[in-house]
């Protein structure tokens, strides 16, 4: 039995989850977190033995703390057993259509998703495919091409193959960071829980909030074809300090950072539009804001930071 049929139910079964949340990374079962402390965490990747891939694991294992360790593991793997206490990390794509007068819409959904083996698999009862229950994931952002590749994520490099737009060896090192802290507080983030840390947020009215160019990648809804927005009136609307970075310069600036670190982060799937703040060092989200049915970053939502981080100087 290989993991490749198991990774494909796990996306499939995270159809029937809601998604209008207002957090970036979602916790919807912390109850194992102590039970999972023994156990290994297997990150599965198609290609673990690449000097990329190893990047990625170096940096999301520095400052893990959930358990026992991180180790790569292949969809092709057939491991003799797996314990209760055992983890997974693992890319998915989620599909949901819906019929209107006209034509079918389909939504689709891509994520890097924290689960643990099912009590049905466990137990015996499922024995032709793995089974996995959800934990924790991060919503990703993807590039057009995603959308129209449907199982590009058999055969997708660890990095994204240049599909991926949130996604960094420190940006994955972040968002751990942030799943581990969920986990050991035992805190469960509800679907539509505001998550803003305005003490935090205040000192960007004296600090720089680095904004990486492709947060500026936009989508034509017409034509369906994605172009750079250079003209920076959109990031002129952040009325405080801000520095344009490449994605490569903001992945250096979060492996390195000693002291808080801020940047701004924009993840755009099929229905909505995720606006969050991230502390490079500690992976804290301090601003998190949702715009449902959304396209592109827009100077209102610019406008909107500046008012929070405004509003924390009073």
């Amino acid at each position: 039995m290989s993991l490749r049929t198991s990774i494909a139910f796990f996306i499939l079964s995270m159809l029937f989850f809601n998604h209008q949340i207002q957090a970036q990374v979602i916790a919807f079962d912390v109850s194992k977190a102590d039970l999972i402390k023994d156990g290994t965490t297997y990150v599965i990747a198609n290609d673990s033995k690449t000097p990329k891939a190893q990047q990625y694991l170096e940096a999301m294992g520095k400052d893990w703390k959930l358990t026992k360790g991180l180790q790569f593991l292949t969809p092709e793997s057939q491991p003799n057993a797996f314990s209760a206490n055992d983890t997974f990390l693992m890319f998915c794509r989620e599909v949901s259509s819906f019929q209107t007068n006209r034509t079918t819409v389909t939504n689709i959904y891509y994520s890097f998703s924290l689960a643990t083996l099912s009590e049905k698999f466990l137990k015996g009862k499922s024995k032709e495919k793995l089974e996995f229950e959800h934990m924790a994931y991060i919503p990703l952002r993807v590039g057009v091409k995603a959308f129209k590749v449907k199982d590009h994520l058999d055969t997708i490099s660890f990095d994204g193959g240049g599909l991926l737009v949130n996604w960094s060896p420190g940006m994955a090192k972040n968002y751990l960071q942030q799943m581990t802290g969920l986990m050991a507080k035992k805190q469960q983030v509800s679907w539509r829980k505001e998550n803003t840390n305005m003490q935090e947020l205040a000192k960007l009215a004296n600090d720089t909030l680095y904004i990486a160019d492709f947060n500026l990648m936009h989508i034509n809804i017409f034509s369906g074809k994605e172009y750079l927005e250079t003209d920076d009136h959109i990031l002129k609307a952040y009325g405080y300090n801000y520095k344009k970075v490449t994605k490569d310069e903001l992945d250096r600036l979060i492996l390195n950072a000693d002291k808080p670190l801020y940047y701004f982060l924009f993840i755009k799937d099929s229905t909505r539009k995720i606006i969050s703040v991230i502390n490079a060092q500690t992976g804290e989200n301090i601003y998190c804001r949702i715009t449902m049915l959304g396209y592109n970053l827009k100077s209102s939502d610019l406008k909107e930071l500046y008012k929070k981080v405004k509003k924390g100087q009073r």
